[in-house]
């Protein structure tokens, strides 16, 4: 199992709006640039109601798509180092809602 160390900005809103306000899990380069973009989310005045956080997360990862998120290393995982899209994790947070449907 291949598992990469990414920093995530979660993002949590309306787990019933699939597209708009669902919560998200989505790559950032780094630390500083998370904190930005969520002070940014924060300070914006619309109709969705929005929280943040960054933090680190370590996934694993097939194919450029992401298969899970975890909190510890997984016994017998493999670190490598890799870059996942934003498209990716899209993708798996559509697909890890509809388990909750």
């Amino acid at each position: 199992m291949e598992i990469i160390s990414v920093i995530l900005m979660f993002v949590f809103g309306n787990m019933n709006d699939q597209k708009t306000q669902m919560t998200q899990y989505i790559p950032m380069e780094s630390l500083s640039s998370c904190m930005k973009e969520v002070r940014l989310l924060k300070k914006k005045n619309t109709e969705f109601v929005k929280d943040a956080f960054c933090g680190p997360g370590i996934v694993h990862i097939e194919d450029g798509e992401v298969i899970s998120l975890y909190n510890e290393i997984p016994e017998g995982a493999v670190m490598v180092k890799k870059k996942i899209s934003k498209e990716a994790f899209e993708r798996w947070s559509l697909r890890a809602k509809e388990k909750w449907n």
